[in-house]
C-alpha cells in the first residue's frame, strides 16, 4: 500500500528552482533514505513531504488515516515535568481507558443484580481493549525507549528543564518513536546519541512496522536500516532500490557510463562539424545544412556538476618520540563523583586511536586531560618528547566569536596576506566576502570547516578530535577521512560515527564505569571482542549450571513430591472455582444486592477468591514448568 506519493513537486529559492520535477512514492514499512550534500535541498523536501512547508508547485497525496509523526527542533515538552510523565502523554488514552475501568470496578462493587450484568460485561471489554492495546505494557516500553536512548536509571526523576539541550532532544526522539506513526520522518536521529544510543535506535527501527523516511549522514547506520536511497542533485531526485552502499555503486557506475557517452557523443558532434565545415559550401550544402539541423536538435549529454568539496591535507613539521602520552593510576572526579579511577593505558607515535563510551563516561574530559585543558586529581599523564598537540574541541572554544573568518587565521598565519587567506579559506568553501564573516553568525557546519583549516595549520604531530564529523556533510566526512589516514601523526579521536572510526582507526580504548581498556583495532574489532566475551562468558554459566546439575541429578522421590504438589494444587483450584460460581449466585440474590453491607462483604470474598485462582494457576504453571524440567535432567 502506498502510504505518501507525490507527483511533479517544485520549489523556488530567491526565485530560482531549488528542486523542480520530484515525484515518489513511500509504500508501507518502506525504510528510505534522502541523501544530498549540504545545500541541496533535502530538508526543503523533507518538510514538504512531513507537511510543515508547502511546495509552490505539483500535488501529494497521503493514503485515508495515515499518521504522520516528525521531531520538531522546537521540543514540545513540558519543562516543569520528568520524562517519564511527559512520555505518558502519549499513552493518555490508556490512562483515561484505566481510569473508566477503575471506576466501573467501583459501581460493581456496590450494583444492583439487574445492572451487574452489563456492568462485568463491559468491564470485560474495556480490560481485553486495555490489554491488546498495551496497557500493562506501556510504563515499561517509555522506560525502554528513554534507557535504549541513553538514559540511566537514576537520572530519569529529574525535570525536563534540568536537562541539556542534547538530552532534551533525545526525550523528544523517545516521544516520536512511542507515538508509533505509519510514517515516521527523522532528521539526523542519531544526532546527541552515544554508539550505543545508534545501536539501539538501529535495532529499533529495523523491528519497526510502519515506513520510515529518513536523512542522516550516518553511513554505517543507512546501510543497516534502509531498502531505498533518494539522491537529490541540481535539482533532480534519482532513487536506488538499495541501501547507502548500493547507491555509492550504482552512482559511480552511472557517472562512468555517462562519461562515455559524453565521450561518444562529443565525437559525433565534432565529426559532423568537421562534415559541415569542408561541405557547407560544396556538392554536398544540403548534406550538411541536413546534419546542422541535427545537431540543433541533438540532446546533450550534460556531465553532472561535481558536489563541491574541498581537499584536506594534514602535514607535521617533525616527528614525536615513540611513546606520545602514557596515562598512568589516573583518577579524576567533578564535583566529587569519580569520572575514573585508576585507569591506564599508552598511545605511541602514528597509532590512530578511537576512544568510545556511552554518553557521560568522561570521553571529553579525558581529551581535555589529555590537552592538558585539565589537572588529574590522582595518577599522572606524560606527554613524550617532541609531542605537539592540537585539539578540536567539540565545543569550539578554539575559537573566538568576536574574530572574522579572516582575523581567525591570522591569529595562526600573522605574515599571511588577504589573498593568500583567501585562496587557502576557498580550499573549505570560504568564498568572496564569507572571510568577513564573524564567528558567532557561522552555522555549525561553518565553524567546524573554520576549525579544522585553523588545525591544518598548525601542522601539530598529536592531533585530538572530538566528533570532528558533526555538521560536516558525507562528502565532507569523506574528504576528512582520507587526509586522516595519510595523516603521518598520531591522532586521538571521538565519534559516534562508526564507519568513520573503521575507517581511520587501528586502535580503541573504551571508557565503562571509570574504567579503560584498550583494543588493538578498530571499532568492529573492538565490537568483535566484546561480543567474544560475552559468548564465553555464557557459555562458562552454561557449563557450571550444567556441572550443578549433574551433582543434583533428580530422584524419583523428588518427581513424585511435584507431581503430588500440582494434584493438591488442581484439587484447590476446583474447589476455588465452585467457590466463585457459589458466590456469583450470591451477588445475584435480591437479599444480597438491595442490603449494601451484605453485598460489600460478598463482594469482597468474590474478589479475594479471584486473587487466590489466578496465584493458584501461576503456581500450578510454575510446579508444571518445574516438573518438565527436573524429568529432562534424568
Amino acid at each position: 500500500m502506498i502510504v505518501l506519493q507525490c507527483k511533479d513537486i517544485v520549489k523556488y529559492f530567491d526565485g530560482e528552482p531549488l528542486f523542480s520535477n520530484v515525484s515518489l512514492q513511500i509504500h508501507q514499512g518502506e525504510k528510505i533514505a534522502l541523501v544530498g550534500e549540504n545545500g541541496s535541498g533535502k530538508t526543503t523536501l523533507f518538510n514538504i513531504l512531513n507537511g510543515t512547508l508547502d511546495c509552490d508547485d505539483g500535488q501529494i497525496f497521503s493514503a485515508k488515516n495515515i499518521t504522520t509523526g516528525f521531531q520538531t527542533q522546537h521540543h514540545d515538552l513540558d519543562q516543569n515535568l520528568t520524562p517519564i510523565e511527559e512520555l505518558r502523554k502519549v499513552f493518555k488514552h490508556l490512562i483515561q481507558l484505566n481510569n473508566e475501568i477503575r471506576v466501573i470496578e467501583q459501581q460493581m462493587s456496590t450494583a444492583k443484580s439487574e445492572n451487574l450484568e452489563k456492568l462485568m460485561e463491559k468491564y470485560g471489554a474495556l480490560t481485553e481493549k486495555f490489554e491488546n492495546h498495551g496497557g500493562y505494557r506501556y510504563e515499561s516500553d517509555i522506560v525502554g525507549v528513554l534507557r535504549g536512548l541513553g538514559f540511566s536509571q537514576n537520572e530519569l526523576n529529574k525535570k525536563i528543564h534540568q536537562y541539556s539541550g542534547g538530552q532534551q532532544s533525545r526525550i523528544s526522539l523517545a516521544k516520536l518513536l512511542l507515538k508509533k506513526p505509519d510514517l515516521l520522518f527523522l532528521d539526523e536521529p542519531t544526532n546527541h546519541l552515544d554508539i550505543n544510543g545508534v545501536l539501539w535506535l538501529e535495532n529499533f527501527l529495523k523491528e519497526y512496522k510502519g515506513a520510515v523516511f529518513l536523512i542522516s549522514h550516518d553511513r554505517q547506520f543507512l546501510d543497516n536500516i534502509v531498502s531505498k536511497t533518494l539522491h537529490l542533485h541540481g535539482g533532480d531526485l534519482m532513487s536506488y532500490a538499495g541501501n547507502y552502499s548500493f547507491y555509492i555503486r550504482e552512482r559511480k557506475a552511472w557517472e562512468q557510463r555517462l562519461i562515455k557517452e559524453h565521450q561518444k557523443q562529443q565525437q559525433h558532434i565534432k565529426k559532423t562539424e568537421e562534415f559541415i565545415r569542408r561541405n557547407i559550401a560544396g556538392q554536398k550544402t544540403k548534406q550538411a545544412q541536413s546534419r546542422r539541423k541535427q545537431l540543433e536538435k541533438l540532446e546533450k549529454v550534460n556531465l553532472f556538476s561535481n558536489e563541491h568539496t574541498t581537499d584536506f591535507f594534514f602535514n607535521i613539521d617533525s616527528s614525536s618520540g615513540r611513546f606520545v602520552a602514557t596515562v598512568k593510576n589516573l583518577c579524576f572526579s567533578y564535583n566529587h563523583i569519580p569520572i575514573f579511577n585508576d585507569i591506564n593505558f599508552n598511545i605511541e607515535r602514528n597509532d590512530k586511536v578511537g576512544l568510545v563510551g556511552p554518553n557521560g563516561c568522561g570521553k571529553t574530559t579525558l581529551l581535555n586531560l589529555l590537552a592538558q585543558k585539565l589537572s588529574p586529581d590522582k595518577g599522572e599523564i606524560i606527554i613524550g618528547h617532541n609531542v605537539q598537540i592540537s585539539y578540536f574541541s567539540q565545543q569550539r572554544d578554539d575559537l573566538t566569536p568576536s574574530n572574522t573568518v579572516i582575523e581567525e587565521i591570522w591569529s595562526v598565519k600573522p605574515g599571511w596576506k588577504e589573498g593568500q587567506v583567501r585562496a587557502y579559506m576557498a580550499k573549505f568553501l570560504f568564498t568572496q566576502d564569507d572571510v568577513f564573516n564573524h564567528i558567532s553568525s557561522l552555522s555549525g557546519g561553518e565553524q567546524s570547516r573554520l576549525a579544522l583549516a585553523k588545525l591544518i595549520l598548525g601542522k601539530s604531530n598529536f592531533i585530538i578530535l572530538d566528533e570532528p564529523t558533526n555538521h560536516l556533510d558525507i562528502k565532507s566526512k569523506e574528504v576528512l577521512e582520507d587526509a586522516l589516514q595519510d595523516y603521518p601523526g598520531t591522532l586521538l579521536v571521538v565519534s559516534h560515527d562508526r564507519y568513520f572510526l573503521n575507517k581511520i582507526t587501528n586502535k580503541t580504548i573504551a571508557l565503562k564505569n571509570g574504567n579503560a581498556r584498550t583494543f588493538l583495532g578498530d571499532f568492529d574489532y573492538y565490537q568483535q571482542k566484546i561480543a567474544e566475551e560475552r559468548w564465553e562468558k555464557e557459555q562458562k554459566q552454561k557449563r557450571v549450571e550444567k556441572s550443578t546439575k549433574t551433582k543434583t541429578k533428580p530422584t524419583k522421590s523428588i518427581v513424585k513430591k511435584i507431581k503430588d504438589q500440582i494434584s493438591q494444587v488442581e484439587q484447590s483450584i476446583f474447589e476455588t472455582e465452585e467457590q466463585i460460581k457459589s458466590l456469583e449466585a450470591e451477588l445475584c440474590k435480591e437479599e444480597v444486592y438491595k442490603n449494601h453491607k451484605k453485598n460489600l462483604d460478598v463482594n469482597k470474598k468474590y474478589e479475594a477468591q479471584k486473587e487466590k485462582l489466578s496465584y493458584l494457576f501461576s503456581r500450578w504453571e510454575e510446579l508444571e514448568d518445574q516438573l518438565s524440567k527436573t524429568v529432562a535432567q534424568d
